[in-house]
């Protein structure tokens, strides 16, 4: 059976490259329709700059240079803050080792239409979609928004409804970011969700998250360059640090849930 391209959900960094090279328009980009939410998280998130700053570390997740850092960036946010690409602006483990500039060039022209990234700023984002320096999850809460995700699903349900209907659905995403999206399994071809254990060399297996980034960011760029996630596909994953996919478990009926890949990477003992 022929499936459609998948659309993959990714989330953002928390760590953001610095600078840009233009004045941020939040209408731009291919969720643009997101301009106003977009501002209003903007103007709040720069107005809880001010709490003091043991209420500021527990907000942001930072403390030191680090957080003096974000506070500056956030408070720009209402200041004709400079945007970059959001792929450009996303760095840390996961994104490095999509590492979408590096893709050929068909990959890369797959990525930019069918990669999206839930963001606590921008709602939703493509890869070319602008974005400016800032740090915020989308767990925390914002007064009077309340906690980011709850705020975002309505909004971010409406405007994925029509991009992602009929679509192969590779749910990427952490806890944390996944709460902004409801699953509409009846309206995509397929929704498949995948998960990271690792095994011990005793046996003993972990759901891990961290650890999981590098393994997380190659599988997205490998079924972006298959331009696939048929099961031909995910099962050929694997890479040169032990990461291999183990199994597609899928449930008898779409309505009872995603289909789970999971992918392991087991230990081996010490000689």
């Amino acid at each position: 059976m022929t499936h459609p391209r998948p659309v993959l959900l990714l989330p953002p960094s928390e760590g953001k490259a610095e600078g840009g090279h233009d004045i941020w328009d939040a209408s731009a980009g291919a969720y643009g329709a997101l301009e106003r939410p977009r501002r209003t998280v903007a103007r709040r998130l720069a107005a809880a700059m001010s709490l003091d700053p043991s209420r500021l570390t527990k907000l942001l997740g930072v403390k030191g240079e680090a957080l003096e850092r974000a506070v500056r960036a956030n408070r720009r946010l209402i200041r004709r803050p400079l945007a970059l690409p959001s792929a450009e602006r996303f760095t840390g483990v996961v994104h490095d080792h999509f590492g979408l500039a590096g893709m050929p060039r068909a990959a890369r022209r797959r990525a930019e239409s069918d990669v999206v990234f839930l963001s606590a700023l921008g709602g939703v984002v493509a890869p070319g979609d602008p974005l400016p320096d800032h740090r915020a999850k989308m767990s925390i809460s914002l007064e009077p928004l309340g906690k980011l995700s709850t705020w975002w699903r309505p909004q971010i349900d409406e405007v994925l409804g029509s991009r992602l209907g009929g679509s192969v659905v590779v749910d990427l995403l952490p806890k944390e970011h996944a709460a902004a999206l409801t699953p509409f399994p009846d309206r995509w071809a397929r929704w498949i969700q995948v998960r990271f254990e690792t095994e011990a060399a005793d046996g003993s297996r972990r759901t891990v998250g961290h650890e999981a980034k590098a393994g997380k960011g190659l599988f997205a760029r490998h079924l972006v360059e298959a331009g696939s996630a048929d099961d031909d596909t995910i099962q050929a994953f694997a890479t040169d640090d032990g990461w291999s996919v183990e199994a597609i478990d899928e449930p008898a009926d779409p309505a009872d849930g995603p289909i789970v890949v999971t992918v392991v990477r087991r230990d081996r003992p010490s000689s």
